[in-house]
């Protein structure tokens, strides 16, 4: 049979054991308390490391198209907005030509010139919209404005109608599309150029009114130019239902992201973050068993005592 001593020894052995796992374990919880994280290293947590870090690539894949795809819906609420002002700008001038066509052919006080010249500064001001150094209304060449009113080859349209020839000698601009990369899979096309049919229709109705004789009026030039007006409201009435278009495509893409970006925040939550009111709980139970342990040490030492003095 084992001596009392040494029995006694190897429960002693067995318990300091115990007692320095659970002193290892409160320190490990203390730390996840005070941290609220499981761990500071993925070497702490190898089962889930290779996951942690493909969810985080996700993460900052996800984020990166999100910021992206609010710099292009900034974009294209400005390009709605410059829009629908040309629209207004389109309206009005068609307005402006059925008054203009309604007046004595021997009127003297057609003020049609002046305005439709103002008018056609304002166009090429909205569609010369900027933002952070980027012209909108360029295609890819955003580093240019894209309407010059006083380009040399930007003439008058000639005397001969129904103007049909599209010029649009003022655009500086190129013929590409931009495109955004909203996800993996989507691609969108938000690039409405100054060159489109209906600004350059519109354009050309202000440039024929601009050089129109109004003493006596030219009714035929002021009527090419309000057929033109009509096309230009028709076509930029598209052009901003186009606009919108592509804004939805992008705010589903957003939604999407959203949506993903909260399912691998919360599987990273549960790699990462400590549940903190469980963590004081095993806090709690762990300190119970080491005075316990200890207790049960003191008892050992004091029986292996006893023993030694027989």
């Amino acid at each position: 049979m084992i001596p009392t001593s040494i029995a006694t020894l190897a429960q002693e052995t067995k318990l300091m054991d115990r007692i320095l796992k659970t002193q290892r374990q409160i320190l490990e919880t203390q730390n996840q308390i005070s941290t609220q994280k499981v761990a500071v290293r993925y070497s702490e947590i190898a089962s889930d490391s290779g996951r942690l870090v493909n969810l985080k690539s996700a993460q900052t894949r996800i984020d990166r198209f999100s910021v992206n795809n609010d710099l292009v819906k900034i974009r294209l609420q400005t390009m709605e907005i410059h829009t629908a002002q040309v629209f207004d700008i389109a309206t009005e001038f068609r307005t402006l030509l059925v008054s203009a066509l309604n007046t004595d052919t021997n009127a003297e006080d057609v003020v049609i010139n002046n305005v439709a010249a103002d008018r056609m500064e304002m166009v090429a001001s909205l569609l010369n919209v900027e933002i952070e150094g980027r012209y909108l209304f360029s295609g890819m060449k955003t580093d240019t404005p894209p309407v010059d009113l006083n380009d040399p080859t930007f003439l008058p349209p000639p005397a001969a109608y129904p103007s049909i020839a599209a010029d649009t000698s003022y655009y500086q601009g190129d013929g590409a599309t931009l495109v955004a990369h909203v996800n993996e899979n989507t691609d969108v096309s938000y690039g409405v150029r100054a060159d489109a049919s209906g600004f350059e229709k519109l354009i050309r109705s202000l440039h024929m009114a601009e050089t129109a004789v109004t003493s006596p009026l030219d009714r035929d030039r002021l009527e090419d130019a309000l057929r033109l007006a009509e096309e230009a409201i028709n076509e930029i009435s598209d052009t901003r239902t186009n606009i919108g278009g592509s804004l939805k495509a992008v705010d589903l893409a957003n939604e999407v992201h959203s949506d993903a970006l909260l399912r691998v925040q919360e599987n990273i939550n549960n790699i990462e973050n400590v549940d903190v009111a469980a963590a004081m709980t095993k806090l709690s139970n762990d300190q119970l068993h080491l005075e316990a342990s200890f207790m049960v040490l003191a008892r050992l030492s004091s029986l292996s005592l006893v023993n030694f003095l027989r």
